[in-house]
Order: structure tokens, then sequence, then C-alpha cells
């Protein structure tokens, strides 16, 4: 029985693997039309049969010729018998500039993959899914603004350049255009393309006489700005201007109307010009209008750089880019076919046996859980590309590495190289509670330092403010141990960690619902204010425990400039009541202080926090607002000697104070309502910490 329900898993897999195979090798003949993008209706002739934009139905030369079916007939109703040849030119001049793929398979040439001659621009697979997106926001009268992210090379930058010189070359004049790549010689690769495809486009097209061939010529004497010429002469009026991050100001930002970002992930600042300044000096240019282009394509180059953040914008709907990411098994080369159709069966019914199977057969191997996550996918994998990747995998190490060449995702493919301690879809699903503060500002009281500082507590709206709050202190009633406020200190100067200060609510674990962060301050001030504007939340926050992180552990100068929390330790110790202490030193104790302020990070702890995290990210055991500290989640990961950090070059500020709070959180006692707080000096939780007595 069990082997019939198998057997007939297996059918209704392959069903499904035979029309996703159907839907991938689909007949694409650009010239006929048949099988290409968008909306098309059948125009057939005697002549020759078309599948026509629906664009055109309505244009008045296709109704007319249409109607007697026939070019010839058309001739001779109007008079022009023998000018047939006419006729066609001028249909063939329409397809040209409302069918992107018939324009690009007659006349655009590009360079052959593998040597030899110049080939015809034939759009393969992802491209014509590319031109979907562009062709959705041209038909509705839209930008065409559009992020890529690109796994591996199927040709995306050859797409958008063509598409910008078809709007440049058949609906607009004056209509200038950019490319901008991390690298003067990227931007002028991707010029290239336009040299070899002008030099083979025919001059008639444009309306000007074929004497000779037209070329791109200096515009107006300059090295960067480019124009369509012949014989030496512009016939069209059209710019293309090329730069790069290395050369921010070689563009002519107030004349473009479109522009082409390139590789993005690789722009870094230059002196006096950061990759954000050099993007918004140019898109800030670019009209609010039909056939404007803003792309921005790049192959991701790790996480918490300006395209990743412009990609997550994109995906989750706060900016006006469509997103767009081509998985490995789009692309035709990446598929394996099998031997017999008894292989291909074999196949899946392993792939469906295991499934449920979390572990891999070795290092170079994916678990079966793994390989059904990939078939599962929308819009998947066929067979034939899972047994490529099975082999493929053989030829790597870990599935980082696989991963980070062959993306199924943009999750992996923003995926740091190094080994990942949380998992990226398990930090993904957090992303669902994200979302922007419902108020900024900071909390202020009488004074900025002292006891004034907590007298006459209070939110000060300020859009300029390093304070976000998702949810205020509820005041409709008192409860004990509601409100927890963790603290990574950092440093004072820009190229040190930030300190962070989080705010958790705890009163939802008595409906059994999980911790919830409900504010953050983040950013960089002098330790004295630190130490008195984290005394000010906690006050603001119901008296909550305050939990400085006392980081006797990790003294580097490069991370916080030194380690302060003992120095910010010592001015708030005598003065807040609910603040987190631990059993001191055994130097200290010999000198009669039994008890330490703070949260103290050593191997041990380290661990121990991180562990706990990484079991709430598993489980989604609590609710994350802030999405930036899910780009901290993605780059945190074991460095060669086995220890927990922050890739180089990023930060874990956030990290560690959630880290931190979310523990101590785990130790306390279940929130209570009260008629009114005891006014205990201090709180002590956690055996195994051993913060359990007083001084």
């Amino acid at each position: 029985m069990a082997d019939k329900t198998l057997d007939a898993q297996v059918d209704r897999l392959l069903l499904e693997d035979d029309a996703r195979l159907v839907k991938l090798d689909v007949k694409f003949d650009p010239i006929s039309g048949f099988g290409s993008t968008g909306k098309r209706f059948k125009f057939q002739l005697a002549e020759f049969t078309w599948y026509l934009p629906e664009e055109l139905r309505d244009n008045k030369l296709i109704r007319e010729v249409n109607k007697v079916s026939s070019v010839r007939a058309y001739c001779e109703r109007y008079g022009i018998a023998g000018h047939e040849s006419m006729v066609i030119e001028k249909l063939i001049h329409l397809r040209a500039k409302y069918d992107f793929p018939f324009y690009a398979a007659k006349f655009v040439s590009i360079k052959a993959k593998v040597g030899g001659q110049n080939i015809k621009f034939v759009l393969n697979y992802p491209q014509r899914l590319l031109l979907e997106e562009f062709e959705k926001l041209r038909l509705a009268d839209k930008p065409i603004n559009v992020i890529v992210l690109k796994a591996r090379q199927w040709g995306g930058s050859t797409l958008t350049q063509n598409y910008m010189a078809w709007i440049q070359l058949m609906h607009k004049q004056a209509w200038y255009s950019a490319i901008v790549a991390h690298q003067s010689s990227a931007a002028l690769k991707i010029k290239a393309m336009y040299d070899k495809m002008i030099k083979d486009f025919p001059p008639s097209l444009l309306g000007i006489k074929s004497r000779s061939k037209l070329r791109l010529s200096p515009y107006s004497g300059s090295r960067t700005d480019y124009t369509i010429s012949q014989d030496k002469q512009q016939v069209r009026d059209t710019v293309i201007s090329i730069g790069s991050m290395q050369s921010p100001d070689s563009i002519r930002a107030g004349d473009v109307s479109m522009v082409h970002y390139s590789e993005v992930g690789l722009y870094r600042t230059t002196e006096g010009k950061t990759p954000e300044d050099l993007i918004q000096a140019i898109s800030s240019s670019i009209p609010d209008a039909p056939l404007a282009m803003n792309v921005m394509e790049s192959t991701a180059k790790g996480e918490n750089n300006l395209f990743h953040h412009e990609w997550l914008d994109a995906k989750n709907h706060i900016s006006d880019r469509v997103p767009v990411f081509i998985p490995w098994y789009f692309i035709e080369l990446y598929r394996r076919p099998f031997v017999s159709e008894r292989a291909r069966r074999l196949f899946a019914r392993k792939l469906i046996e295991n499934k449920d199977n979390s572990s891999a057969e070795n290092t170079r191997a994916e678990p079966g859980s793994y390989l059904w996550g990939l078939w599962s996918k929308e819009n998947g994998p066929t067979l034939e590309a899972l047994n490529w990747y099975v082999h493929k995998r053989k030829e790597y190490r870990t599935h980082d590495s696989m991963a980070s060449e062959f993306p199924s995702d943009d999750i992996e493919a923003f995926a740091h190289s190094g080994q990942a301690i949380f998992d990226r879809y398990h930090i993904e699903a957090l992303r669902a509670d994200c979302c922007s503060a419902k108020l900024v500002g900071e909390v202020m009281g009488d004074a900025p330092v002292g006891q004034q500082a907590l007298q006459n507590v209070r939110f000060i709206p300020d859009t300029q403010g390093q304070l976000r709050v998702w949810s205020l202190p509820d005041t409709s009633f008192k409860a004990t141990n509601r409100y927890v406020v963790a603290v990574d200190v950092g440093g004072v100067s820009d190229r040190s960690d930030y300190s962070a200060i989080v705010v958790i609510d705890r009163w939802w674990r008595t409906e059994g619902e999980p911790d919830e962060i409900v504010a953050e301050w983040h950013g960089h001030c002098p330790h004295d204010l630190l130490a008195w504007r984290m005394l000010q939340i906690a006050h603001f926050y119901g008296d909550a425990l305050l939990i400085p992180e006392a980081n006797t552990f990790v003294n580097d100068l490069t991370r916080t400039e030194g380690d302060h929390a003992q120095f910010i330790l010592d001015i708030i110790g005598g003065v807040y009541r609910n603040l987190y202490t631990r059993q001191a030193s055994p130097e200290k104790i010999r000198q009669g202080r039994a008890r330490e302020w703070g949260f103290q990070t050593n191997r041990y702890t380290k661990e121990l926090i991180i562990d706990h995290l990484k079991m709430l990210i598993d489980s989604h055991g609590y609710v994350e607002r802030e999405k930036e500290a899910l780009s901290e989640y993605h780059v945190y990961q074991r460095d060669e000697k086995g220890a927990a950090n922050a890739a180089q070059g990023y930060h874990d500020d956030r990290l560690m104070a959630r880290a931190i709070g979310l523990y101590v959180s785990s130790t306390l006692p279940m929130p209570r309502e009260v008629k009114q707080i005891q006014d205990t000096r201090f709180i002590y939780t956690d055996p195994s910490m051993r913060n359990e007595s007083q001084f």
C-alpha cells in the first residue's frame, strides 16, 4: 500500500516536471512573434503570419491590411499595386518600434559568447523575463524603475543597454542616457555594446539615407559623452554618457533621462563622494515620465551595503523600483538530462523519499530537505535542473560556496561567504514583523546629565532623533518585570561600532506570546551622555530592568576605541534602582565587593546568549521590528578559529543588545500586574550567571 502511495506521488511529481519543462522550452520565434513576450494577436496574411503586440491592434495600417488579409490586396485597393515591398517595409518599421524582441533579433548585433562573428540578439528566457517587467511599466506609461539582482551571467546588462538604445532610436530624441559602473573600464565595456549595435544598424530605420554606417562619436569634444553620427556628422539628437564611481563628476546629471547603474554592489566611497551621493545626483534629474529609465543591476556583493538596502526596499515595496531576480535554474545551460525515463523516475522517487531528511550524505552534497525545498518553490526547477545541481555540488566543499555561485533566491545571493551562524531563511521569516517606527525622536529629562536628567522624563518627537519607537510605554496599569532595556556600548567616532539601546516588552508572555522589540536608540555619542540616555529610556519605560554590557573580554581599539563600559557603569551604578548585576570577579570579592554592574560578555556567556538568540530566530521566538537588525544577523559568522563575530567591515551592536536582552528576559519571572511597584534597589536573576545575592 505504501509503495502504491509513493508511486502515485512520483506520478504527480513527474506531471509537474513535464509542465515546468513545457514552460521553459516553449517555442520562441521573435521574427514571427510566436511565443514572444506580452499579449499578442494573430496577424495572418497571404504572404506571412505574424503574432503582434496588442499595442498594434488599433494601428490604422495594421487594421487596413488585416481587413483584406494580404499586402498585395491592400496595394491594389489603394492604387499602389507593385509597391508591396514598400508596405512590408512600413510594417517592419512598425514592429521595430513596438515589438522589442523582433527589433532585437532583426536589427541588433551582439558579440557571440564563444568567439566568432557577431550574432543577432535573440533573447534568452531570463532576458525575456526582465523584458516583461520593462514592458509592463512602459505600457502603463510609468517610469521604468527596476533593480536587477544578477545570478551568474545571463545577459541582464545586454538587455538593459539595448532596451535603452531602442527607446533612444525608435521612440525619443533628446532623451539622453548614462552608463555608470564601479570602474570606468566596466562602463566602457557596456558602451561597447552600443558601439557594436549602431555599426550594424540600418540607417533607413531612422529615416536616414544608407550612404555609410552609423557610429558613436564624441559629443562636443567630450571624452565621456557620445552621440550618433554618420560621416562625422551628428544625425540624431541622442547622447550617451559614461561614468563610474571612480570618476563621479564625469556624468552630465542634469541632462539624463535614462540611467543604467551597473555592478552597484561594487560601488565604493571615493574622496568626497559616497555611492548614495552619486546615485542621488543622477537619479534626481531623471524625469517622472513615461519612457524614463532608472535601472540598477548588480551581482550580490555582501549585505548591509547600498545595493542590498535598495534591493530590500524594492522587495518590501518601500521604494518605487521593481525587483527582478533570476535563479540559476532559469538559465538553460544549467540542466543535466537523464539517460533514460527510468533514471528520471528513480531521481523523483529519491527526492520524495528524502524530503524530510535534514542530513547530507557528505560535505559535497545537500540534504534531501534542501533539494525538496528547491523543488517546492513557486516556478521552481525542473528535475533536469536539480540533477545538474546535485552533480555540480560535488565540486564545492560547502553549501555556501555553491550557493554564492548559483543562488536559488535573493537570500542565498546575498549570503556572506563566511560560516553563517543564523539560518538565512529563519532570519527572513522575522522580516514579516518589521515595519517603520511609529515615532522618531529622543527621550529627555530636565537636563542631559545628573539627577535632573531623570526629572520630567518625556518623549520629544524629532525627525533627526536616534530613538525609533514602535510602541510607547503602556501606562494604563502597573506591572513588574514588564520592560527590559539592554545596551551594547560602542564608540564615539564614525569608524567605531554604534551604541545600541533596545527596549523589549515582555508582557505578551502572560498571553502565551513572545517578547517584542518596542524601541531602539542607535548612534554615536559621548559615553557620559550615553550613560544618562540609557537611564532616561529605562526610566521612561516604567523603570525597566537596565542591562548594560560590561565587556571586559574584548578590548578592541578598532571596534569600540577601548572598553568604556566600566566608565559608564560607575556613573549610573549609584543612581538607578533597577540595574542588572552579576557576581564580582575574585579580585573584587577580595576587595569586599560581592556584585558588579552589568552583563559581562566572556567566552562562556557570549556562546550562551548567541545560542539562545539562534534558538529564538529558528523558532520565530520573538517579534522583531527593526529590519537593520536582520542585516546584522545575516553577516554574523564564525571565523577560522570558531569565534562568533560580525564579518569584517560590519557591525553587531544591534545583535548583541538583543542577544543580551532576550537572554536575560528568558531568566526573569513572568510579568505581573500590581497596584504598586516595590522600590527594590537591585534585581538579581539567573542562578547560572551567579546573580542571586545583593552587595
